[in-house]
């Protein structure tokens, strides 16, 4: 097939996406207003505008023409509000679209523009994927007129190995940005409520964001320089060392479509500590095969992985169950081939 991919360029997950589509033997273009070279793949620039809707807009004639040069088989573009609109106001056929979470779970009850452009995608959609299960009901009230599926992501379970041995202090593990939706000072707050407990781990940080200067401020105001590491931002093949390597992982995200680091979490062996919301309550039951706390509350978060420590060595069997629901629902090449098989059904039904 010969697919072009509206998305933004510069993503690591979109990278491994278009190269597993290409290494399937299939002709691919991306076409983006944020380009970045990808081994195998045609990358056409669109136009940069100041101001969103104005570039949504104006990139409808670009993209026409675009279409009408490649004459692709599949359209698909990721994330309702920009290039999952562009290509519905383009008319693009046939066209699937991606909501990728935040588009479809943040600010639709108070945004009329935000309700307008992803419906307006939504509604001109030959079929409708999203990230999780629990998206697909949103997706539906906003007017999806053809079918809509979960697919996630999908991680290469393959490289996010089981870590089997345990560490005599507990490691601890966060990989989620330093950015206000993922609530990373709730987890700082917790680290402080344990350590004056008495409570003994090695907190281990990996990520960067705008958040960075108060939760560096926190920890050397709570004294915690002792016990939290702030890796930085890595490179995504550095991390399956680190989750091999660590006995718990925490998200205190307030929102997700499918969490990408929960999976991968998952896959290698961490036993999981994570916000109770939609997007992780589809993979973890409070208690059994892991805790789930409220995200605005650090005594909650303190509280579960204060359990989650002390009972640590009793977690063996939770954190293989854990990998294999991962390694059935969520493996790479699986989501690849389901989304191909969208592909192949849209294609067949243009056709009809």
């Amino acid at each position: 097939m010969r697919i072009l991919i509206l998305a933004n360029a510069q993503s690591v997950h979109f990278h491994r996406w278009l190269i597993a589509l290409t290494a399937s033997g299939h002709e691919v273009h991306v076409a983006t207003a944020e380009p970045r070279a990808i081994e195998g793949v045609t990358v056409h620039t669109l136009p940069r505008y100041r101001y969103q809707l104005l570039r949504l807009i104006l990139s409808a004639g670009p993209l026409r023409r675009l279409v009408a040069k490649l004459k692709p088989d599949i359209v698909h573009a990721y994330y309702l509000l920009d290039y999952g609109f562009m290509a519905a106001f383009a008319g693009i056929k046939p066209l699937v679209v991606t909501a990728m979470g935040s588009d479809v779970l943040r600010g639709l009850d108070v945004s009329y523009r935000r309700r307008f452009l992803a419906g307006y995608a939504c509604r001109r959609a030959d079929y409708v994927l999203t990230r999780a299960e629990h998206m697909n009901e949103t997706v539906r009230r906003l007017g999806a007129g053809g079918p809509v599926e979960a697919v996630p992501n999908g991680i290469e379970t393959r490289v996010f190995a089981f870590g089997g041995a345990r560490n005599s202090v507990p490691r601890v593990l966060c990989t989620r940005a330093f950015r206000p939706v993922y609530n990373i000072m709730a987890f700082i707050l917790a680290i402080a409520i344990l350590k004056r407990s008495g409570k003994r781990a090695d907190f281990i940080l990996v990520g960067d964001g705008t958040d960075r200067p108060e939760i560096e401020a926190a920890i050397e105001r709570e004294g915690l320089e002792d016990c939290v590491t702030l890796v930085g931002a890595l490179a995504h093949d550095a991390l399956p060392a680190y989750y091999a390597s660590c006995d718990i992982y925490v998200s205190p995200s307030l929102s997700d479509g499918n969490s990408v680091s929960l999976m991968e979490a998952l896959a290698g062996g961490c036993y999981p500590v994570v916000s109770d919301i939609p997007a992780n309550r589809a993979w973890i039951v409070n208690g059994e095969n892991g805790k789930l706390f409220a995200p605005t509350d650090p005594q909650d978060l303190a509280r579960k992985l204060g359990e989650a420590i002390d009972g640590i060595e009793t977690f063996d069997e939770i954190r293989r169950m854990n990998r294999d629901k991962v390694v059935e629902q969520a493996d790479f090449d699986s989501c690849l081939s389901k989304v191909l098989d969208v592909y192949g059904s849209v294609r067949a039904g243009r056709r009809t």
